[in-house]
């Protein structure tokens, strides 16, 4: 009788151990569970996110632009090239006539001409118009390599909100855009930057000369006409400013080509069926309004050309009757330039990586690693595993006392 007894009360502690065992399980488990988050996410789970920076007004903007490679190569007539000047170049007075060194000028008011140069900005000099980005000198229209210049205006003016998507931004001062270094050249002045839903627009006002590739002496002044520049697509103010690539798709925009065609350069801007078509896409635009000003490597929109398209234009006027950037008249296109920077009357140091102070500009890319919750990383393995040895410790206790409390064969 005493032995069905304890055999009873032993079932009975068991099942009350048991009972504990598993409620202390389930309590361990509870908390590991609830740091999962639920379906339709909580406060706590959600990741941090960055607040756009309010509106703000700018007085220190910059504009960086190389318009195309095109305009950074050497041109078919020989010993010429087209390159940029700051300023306003002046006006010969008559047409096939070249730019002299005495004309050109690398800064001019609140812009300048920047060349990328084995690895950094610089200066541009007058020697390296007619020399690639490692220092070599331009041979051919065709070679797929080109001199790295770009047009930087500083000192801008306006409004940026970040949060609004929103930008206005102007700026004040001229660049020179040369044809067969000066045969055709035009002005560009006073750029405008207007930004809304991702998108961007780039004006400005044109000016020069209208000129013929065959007849020279026709040179008329073009009245300044206000033209899209560039349609910027996709753009994301950053906190610093952005870089994008304008739409081109075979063509500047239409109201850039129809003044370039009133000069008598039109094809130059869009895909007309020759040889360095591929060399007239839009390079990428960099609009700075932060304190970190550093400026990206220019990028390329061609470096070979290995099946050319004859040319259908008209043929590229007659060799200049002054001098080039790096040759005579008398040169040829395969002339050797000059390999180094240092043009003879150009002072300071060429040779220096220091990029030149308040032009560059970067384009702002916002790296950050994802936000995750680790305080809690280390008591979930430690309650799941307290909570498999109570389990098995609970089960070794039933088979122990179950052995124990067993009717003995008599």
């Amino acid at each position: 009788m005493r032995s069905r007894e304890l055999r009873g009360g032993l079932r009975w502690l068991v099942s009350v151990l048991v009972a504990a065992l598993v409620g202390g399980v389930f309590l361990a488990a509870v908390p590991a569970w609830s740091d999962e988050p639920s379906a339709g996410g909580s406060e706590s789970a959600a990741p941090e996110t960055t607040q756009p920076a309010p509106a703000q007004s700018v007085d220190n903007a910059v504009l960086r632009w190389g318009l195309s490679d095109e305009a950074n190569n050497m041109a078919f007539a020989p010993g010429t090239y087209n390159f940029f000047s700051a300023g306003r170049i002046a006006n010969p007075g008559r047409g096939g006539t070249t730019v002299k060194q005495s004309g050109w000028k690398q800064s001019s008011g609140s812009v300048s001409i920047e060349k990328w140069l084995n690895g950094s900005w610089r200066a541009a000099t007058w020697a390296g118009l007619s020399t690639d980005t490692t220092g070599k000198a331009l041979t051919s229209p065709l070679s797929g390599r080109f001199s790295g210049h770009q047009i930087v205006f500083s000192d801008g003016v306006g409004t940026v909100d970040q949060a609004a998507g929103t930008a206005h931004l102007t700026w004040q001062g001229d660049a020179t855009v040369l044809s067969y270094s000066g045969m055709s050249f035009f002005y560009i002045s006073d750029p405008v930057l207007d930004v809304a839903d991702g998108k961007g627009t780039l004006t400005g006002t044109l000016s020069g000369y209208a000129s013929s590739q065959t007849d020279t002496s026709i040179w008329e002044p073009v009245a300044p006409t206000t033209v899209t520049l560039a349609d910027l697509p996709g753009v994301a103010l950053g906190k610093d400013g952005f870089t994008v690539t304008p739409t081109y798709g075979g063509s500047f925009p239409k109201s850039w080509v129809d003044f370039m065609d009133r000069l008598g350069t039109g094809s130059f801007w869009y895909a007309s069926g020759g040889s360095t078509d591929a060399y007239k896409a839009a390079l990428p635009v960099t609009i700075g309004y932060g304190d970190t000003i550093t400026a990206p490597a220019p990028t390329t929109g061609a470096t070979t050309n290995a099946d050319p398209v004859e040319n259908t234009a008209p043929e590229p006027p007659k060799a200049p009757t002054s001098s080039t950037p790096t040759a005579s008249a008398t040169s040829s296109p395969t002339a050797t330039a000059p390999t180094s920077e240092l043009a003879p009357d150009v002072e300071g140091d060429p040779g220096t990586t220091t990029p030149v102070a308040g032009a560059p500009v970067q384009q702002l890319v916002q790296l950050r690693a994802a936000h995750v919750d680790t305080s809690n990383s280390a008591d979930v393995p430690d309650r799941w595993w307290w909570g498999t040895g109570a389990v098995l410790l609970a089960l070794s206790l039933l088979t122990v006392v179950s052995s124990l409390t067993r009717p003995r064969p008599r």
